[in-house]
């Protein structure tokens, strides 16, 4: 399959690459002594290079199989192979395609270069080793990119999972905070709401008892309205505590449910 889009940020990368295996290329076709009788075929492959670098920040897969044509292209040109440069190249076009490519197809980027290195190979009537070596060159860094893309996702994944199991930690915790406080609310509610209601109700008793004495009747009628208003004060307490619990409880169960249903 064809090799993914490449995402801007991933760009810099083999433009980066390109610019300094240019720089490097050249430095080898100037400096190298065997390059300086016939510099034609080491230029063609450098500048292939620097082409097929670029296109790789776009096309993983296009930028690895320009590059293996510097293979058949210098043997054509009357040099037995590509030049250094050209050979750490390979080695990075390769792993980078195998970094990105997916799919069933992912094979087809190594299988290509190796069809060219055998082309090359039988075009110029140099040994299978030549086709061998390039091949093997070819397998190996497109492996060992798919080996740093899946260790890199498997990082990721755990990652993700263990936000997730913070989240869920702290959903338990809320819980369990929450039905403390539920705990408290309604231990406070049955001690004080009982011990007033009995007091209360005493109270009631007793004034009807004190018909003959209105002072004292209307001073315990007031001591009666306020506690049954203590009462249905305190009561509401209990709920809004209960409703916060509830709602944060279900606010909880929620995100967790979220966070299962993204994995």
């Amino acid at each position: 399959m064809p090799s993914p889009h490449v995402p801007a940020p991933w760009r810099t990368l083999p433009i980066g690459a390109a610019v300094l295996l240019t720089v490097l290329g050249v430095a080898e076709v100037t400096l190298d002594q065997a390059y300086q009788a016939a510099p034609l075929a080491p230029a063609v492959s450098v500048a292939i290079t620097a082409v097929a670098a670029v296109l790789a920040a776009w096309s993983p897969l296009g930028g690895a199989l320009l590059m293996s044509a510097t293979f058949p292209a210098v043997v054509a040109l009357g040099i037995p192979g590509p030049p250094g440069t050209t050979v750490v190249a390979l080695l990075l076009a390769y792993g980078w395609l195998g970094y990105r490519q997916t799919g069933r197809h992912r094979w087809t980027g190594p299988a290509g270069g190796h069809l060219m290195a055998v082309v090359a190979v039988l075009a110029g009537g140099q040994s299978a080793w030549e086709s061998l070596f390039f091949g093997t060159l070819y397998w190996v860094s497109w492996w060992v990119g798919q080996v740093v893309r899946r260790e890199r996702n498997r990082g990721d994944e755990l990652a993700r999972l263990a936000a997730a199991l913070d989240a869920e930690r702290e959903a338990r915790d809320r819980a369990v905070v929450m039905e403390e406080r539920q705990r408290i609310a309604r231990e406070i509610h049955d001690a004080v709401a009982h011990s007033v209601s009995v007091m209360v109700l005493q109270i009631g008793v007793l004034r009807t008892r004190m018909d003959d004495r209105p002072m004292e009747s209307e001073v315990l009628l007031g001591v009666e309205r306020l506690g049954r208003q203590s009462v249905q004060e305190l009561r509401g307490l209990v709920g809004i505590l209960r409703d916060e619990a509830e709602a944060e409880a279900r606010a909880a169960a929620v995100t967790a449910a979220h966070r299962r249903a993204a994995r």
